[in-house]
């Protein structure tokens, strides 16, 4: 259901047909996620190895990619301290491995680094990316995203806002049965649910959250367009919703 959202969503197939990063990184994001999810579910470093090395290259095909690491971060330590292999859950209990421990120091170390390097890039960008901006205040940063994720851009918002508030009931909707009845995996339950705020919440707040607070010293925001990266955890909360 989320992917046939996002396979009809006319905002993605408005930016699908220029030839910008715009939808390669929302690509890439979901990618990464879904690898890292499947790492820490399975404690498979080669899915580790896949999550890093698509991250790497969601950043580099744009860099506000970099205001949804630190929910990478955080879906880690959701889940990786309290997931046991199956082997491990039938013997009862026992501490993470040594090399487990490892890798997961490793991955939130790279994380940060990542996080530290992109504040860096934004940084000595400040000076030429407020050139032609205005501030956004964070209201209608959101009200503009949820525009965009559910009927596109060639709708005004102002004729179309009770459809829009269907859209944002049935999101809300699918979030909070998310967190009733999370997914079956190898971590608890508790973390689980944690894990989906991280995915349909935290992955969709973060960069316009992000974006608003580098706004209040210079503004970088200029239009929806900076926020469809994070369209894939949109149409996941809207799929389980319809669900």
């Amino acid at each position: 259901l989320a992917a046939l959202c996002g396979a009809l969503s006319p905002f993605l197939l408005w930016y699908a047909q220029e030839a910008r990063m715009y939808t390669m990184v929302a690509v890439l994001g979901l990618a990464a996620f879904y690898a890292l999810w499947r790492a820490l579910d399975e404690h498979r470093w080669t899915w580790g190895l896949a999550a890093a090395l698509l991250a790497i290259a969601a950043v580099g095909t744009q860099y506000l990619f970099g205001l949804v690491l630190p929910c990478a971060l955080a879906l880690a330590i959701c889940l990786w301290p309290r997931t046991l292999s199956a082997e491990t859950a039938r013997a009862g209990p026992r501490p993470l491995r040594r090399r487990h421990r490892l890798a997961l120091a490793l991955g939130i170390s790279a994380l940060l680094l990542a996080i530290a390097a992109t504040v860096a890039v934004v940084v000595r960008l400040l000076p030429t990316l407020a050139t032609g901006r205005q501030y956004i205040p964070l209201p209608e940063m959101v009200a503009d995203a949820l525009n965009a994720y559910s009927l596109g851009l060639s709708v005004e918002r102002a004729q179309v806002w009770p459809l829009l508030l269907v859209f944002a009931a049935v999101y809300l909707f699918g979030v909070v049965s998310l967190w009733r009845r999370p997914p079956v995996a190898s971590a608890s339950p508790g973390a689980l649910r944690w894990a989906g705020l991280v995915m349909t919440v935290g992955y969709v707040l973060a960069p316009i959250l992000g974006m608003w607070a580098l706004s209040l010293f210079v503004p970088i925001y200029m239009g929806s367009r900076y926020v469809l990266l994070r369209s894939p955890a949109f149409y996941l909360g809207l799929g389980l919703g319809l669900e």
